[in-house]
């Protein structure tokens, strides 16, 4: 191994260096890289050392790759084109041979090993599950861990190659769909750790998606295992878009004639931009979050139905993430710069002030989507009603319900801190939104039957988009996700191709609702919230 490593590094290091022989070394160093992996795997030793070894080596490949065909973008270059049509084939064959070669790997683990269910998964989804060896090793419990963790990695880096071929390519159109698929495949094996969706957060940021870009961040920052620089990327995000808006960019700059969705999305941004470590002003905050949750309810009625739930499931979850790393920043260690008058870190000060009005625009969120649902219920259901029957609910109560239940995630696991607020303001907003809960669910209630027995066995929607989310407790996670054991997570569903069947829709419709009248039960049962003074039906 250390024979090819020194041929790389040695053609790596030249002054002008001879491409094509980049592959040839490289191939040489999978292959051993690749061997000794497995033979650490089998002797019950960690692989890690070798196979970050290679993908260093991919990674450094990749970098004198991205000169040469940056080479080729200024002027003179662009007049080269055979010799830039010669560099992008050599690059492709680079990128296409690395995919094989970490495809395969996948389905090496599990040719000699047994045991591992989800690998197995993987492999069959990749196509590699053909491969036999004479007497594959039952994997011990910890192997299983150290194997699964080995199949991400390896599902991570075809990601990666798949970015890399669209970011470093002169191409008319990008297609990030395979970079995005293995992203996500990886997160079925580990939602915990943050990498995947800083991986998002890049493809987004390529895209000029500022939503996407603060939306995969504050995922990334609010994992158990978070990506490190999620919160420092955050900030420059938010100091990115406020000098835009400042500007009066093109990008965030309102125009007129443009559909509602849009509009609302460049505000929305704006607003947590400058609830971010700004100087505080409760009226001008005030005002544009009551703008935009007004947008929101008329968003409901107006637009079309994908790209505004799209937005809305992205901005509830920025939302509770945004107040939950401000909650951290408050406890978190001082820095070492010099302290306030008051004996607080300016950092964690200014983190004080953005959890407290973060805290109260998921309160006023909660309490705008709760009287979207009243307004589209109406009246309690007329006596003799099927309350089986949801196909008679409006449509957007099919489509609040999701948010909702997010929301409803959200009260239970953070309503000691709302109980317990020092700020006056805040206790009065939780009294009003807690009547509003309650006459909410009391309609949702006398319109839906939610006791009886759910079909649904699968995590919804909402569930799979904020899997080790930690802005929920674990408590919540567990009612959400975890099967009656309370050990499994449940089963993700299996998408035919075929799109939702009403009834199953209907089916999930339900599921929600009697979701959120079973959280209120519980607060008022273990009488934690000014939720109990107002009457909810049991």
């Amino acid at each position: 191994m250390r024979s090819a490593e020194r041929k790389l590094e040695h053609a790596l290091k030249q002054q002008e260096p001879d491409y094509a022989s980049f592959e040839p070394a490289l191939e040489k160093l999978r292959v051993a890289c690749g061997n000794l992996a497995l033979l650490y795997l089998i002797s019950d030793q960690p692989a890690e050392p070798s196979e970050t070894k290679l993908w260093n080596s991919h990674v450094d490949v990749k970098n004198r790759f991205k000169t040469w065909l940056g080479s080729f973008r200024n002027a003179a270059g662009k007049k080269k084109h055979v010799e830039r049509r010669k560099a992008e084939k050599l690059y492709i064959d680079f990128i296409k041979a690395s995919q094989r070669f970490y495809r395969a790997y996948i389905g090496r683990l599990t040719a000699n090993f047994t045991n591992i269910p989800r690998v197995v998964d993987i492999a069959q989804r990749l196509g590699q599950d053909g491969l036999t060896v004479h007497s594959p090793k039952p994997a011990t419990s910890a192997q299983v861990k150290i194997l699964e963790a080995s199949c991400k990695q390896c599902i991570i880096h075809l990601g990666d190659l798949s970015r890399w071929r669209e970011s470093e390519l002169q191409l008319k159109e990008r297609n990030w769909g395979p970079a995005k698929g293995y992203y996500d495949l990886a997160l079925t094996l580990d939602p915990a750790e943050g990498h995947c969706y800083n991986q998002h957060a890049a493809i987004a940021l390529a895209n000029d998606n500022l939503l996407g870009v603060v939306y995969y961040l504050h995922r990334a920052a609010t994992v158990p295992q978070p990506n490190p620089l999620a919160p420092g990327n955050i900030e420059t995000q938010f100091k990115k878009i406020r000098r835009l808006r400042n500007e009066e960019s093109y990008g965030l700059m309102e125009k007129s004639g443009e559909d509602i969705v849009s509009t609302l999305e460049k505000r929305f941004l704006a607003f947590h931009a400058n609830c971010y470590g700004q100087p505080y002003d409760f009226v001008a905050f005030q005002q544009k979050a009551t703008d935009i949750l007004g947008m929101i309810a008329l968003c409901f009625q107006e637009s079309k139905h994908g790209s505004f739930d799209h937005f809305l499931q992205r901005a509830c979850l920025v939302n509770m993430a945004a107040e939950a790393l401000a909650k951290h920043g408050m406890t978190a260690p001082a820095g070492a710069g010099r302290l306030a008058a008051n004996g607080l870190d300016q950092e964690i000060e200014r983190n004080c002030q953005s959890y407290f009005l973060l805290q109260r625009f998921n309160l006023m969120t909660f309490q705008a989507l709760l009287k979207v649902l009243s307004r589209e219920l109406g009246e309690p259901a007329q006596e003799g009603q099927d309350l089986a029957d949801l196909s008679r609910l409006p449509v957007i109560v099919r489509r609040v319900l999701p948010h909702l239940r997010q929301y409803s995630s959200w009260f239970l696991s953070n309503m000691r801190d709302l109980v317990e607020s020092r700020y006056k303001s805040s206790r009065r907003l939780l009294l009003q939104v807690s009547k509003t809960y309650a006459q909410a669910l009391n309609l949702l209630r006398s319109n839906v039957d939610v006791f009886a027995s759910s079909p649904v066995l699968h995590l919804l929607d909402e569930d799979e988009k904020s899997l080790c989310f930690s802005s929920f407790s674990a408590q919540v996670q567990e009612w959400r996700y975890l099967q009656a054991d309370k050990k499994t997570v449940k089963p993700r569903r299996v998408d035919g191709g075929k799109g939702k069947e009403l009834v199953e829709e209907l089916a999930e419709t339900h599921l929600r609702a009697t979701d959120l009248v079973v959280d209120a039960l519980r607060l008022v049962k273990h009488k934690v919230s000014d939720v109990e003074r107002v009457k909810i039906q049991d």
